[in-house]
């Protein structure tokens, strides 16, 4: 290259102090064409990018690497600001798509440099591709979900009705001939009453997993003071019975579906009542505001969890090693954690076995 060409190359940037190297290690396509669209700059990040060493591409004209001239229509070129960005497609010495994403000013001419179009180009072809990809498979696995929850909601609308059926008639058979039974017979009897029963809760529970989430949220401006208040109200028997000491301090108001909220609450201190320790219960509930976020903790003295539990209470049905023996389908957690995940937040449990458990939710600071 001559030295007169290297030197009315640098003088397409006006003066600025800076050298061929500087350039040159710009990992972006540094490029420039005058009004007649003919490069009169490349640089090495161009010639990286597009494939065309600089000796080639100076004087070549631009529609060589943008064969489709309508993206020229919003350019620098035609705007009265001088000033465009964004994303142009361009072909690579293959012929291979390159998405750019462009930044590009108009230059007036200096000496004997012509008015020309300064324009330098990120390669974003890989994240567009990606982008899709993610979008594609976002879609898919909200379909999917669509399909699951769909198909939970009628799965278990057929089952309960032989087992609505099987109850009523287990039910009326121990009304009507139990005395006629011996022993083993009533106690038979029982467990088909018992089993109808809770296969009944477990089928409802599941149906509860598959509604919250796909039923839109009615957000609006919940205190969480007041919904703990009226949980407290609800279970206050089922404390009562425990003697167990529930604590509130001051908690934030959050931005949620309040009823969905509050079941949220309801599980975790159901939860803590049910896996008691020996020790009279405390329940402590106190919230921390992290940046953007409330951090709020459910707090118990109860037997604790197993470390390769910490994870798996949340799945439906799934439940501790030390709580096979505890009523419930073992759902109140799965919901939480659904709830909680619609909303925005996280929910996860820290604990030592015989030291008790925090359950940790937090919300977005809206």
């Amino acid at each position: 290259m001559s030295a007169e060409r290297q030197r009315r190359e640098l003088q397409i940037f006006n003066g600025v102090d800076l050298s061929q190297d500087l350039f040159d290690l710009v990992h972006d396509a540094v490029l420039a064409f005058d009004s007649s669209g003919t490069i009169i700059y490349w640089n090495q990040g161009a010639e990286r990018i597009y494939g065309w060493p600089r000796e080639e591409m100076l004087g070549q004209p631009i529609s060589l690497v943008q064969p489709d001239t309508s993206d020229t229509e919003h350019t620098a070129a035609d705007r009265s600001d001088a000033i465009w960005a964004g994303e142009l497609h361009h072909r690579d010495r293959n012929g291979a798509l390159l998405i750019m994403e462009s930044r590009q000013i108009k230059r007036d001419g200096l000496g004997d440099i012509p008015d020309h179009i300064l324009s330098i180009n990120r390669n974003v072809t890989a994240t567009r591709a990606l982008q899709m990809q993610l979008k594609a498979h976002a879609l898919e696995l909200e379909r999917s979900n669509a399909e699951l929850e769909s198909f939970a909601r009628i799965a278990s609308h057929d089952l309960r009705e032989p087992l609505r059926m099987i109850g009523s008639y287990a039910k009326l058979l121990n009304r009507r001939y139990r005395a006629q039974l011996d022993e083993d017979g009533a106690e038979f009897l029982d467990y088909v009453v018992d089993g109808a029963d809770r296969m009944s809760d477990m089928i409802r529970d599941l149906l509860h997993v598959a509604r919250f989430g796909s039923v839109p949220a009615d957000l609006q401006p919940v205190d969480l003071n007041d919904v703990l208040a009226e949980v407290q109200s609800d279970l206050s028997l089922m404390i009562r019975d425990a003697g167990a000491t529930v604590s509130v301090c001051e908690l934030p108001t959050v931005v949620g579906d309040r009823s969905q909220m509050r079941r949220v609450f309801q599980n975790l201190i159901e939860n803590a009542l049910k896996h008691r320790s020996t020790e009279t219960p405390t329940i402590q509930i106190d919230a921390e505001r992290l940046l953007d976020i409330w951090r709020i903790a459910v707090r118990d003295n109860g037997p604790g969890i197993d470390h390769e539990d910490l994870n798996r209470i949340f799945i439906p049905y799934v439940r501790g090693r030390s709580s096979t023996k505890v009523s419930g389908s073992g759902t109140g957690l799965a919901v939480a954690r659904k709830i909680i995940h619609g909303h925005g937040g996280r929910i996860w449990v820290e604990s030592e076995p015989g030291h008790g458990a925090v359950f940790y939710v937090t919300l977005p600071n809206n």
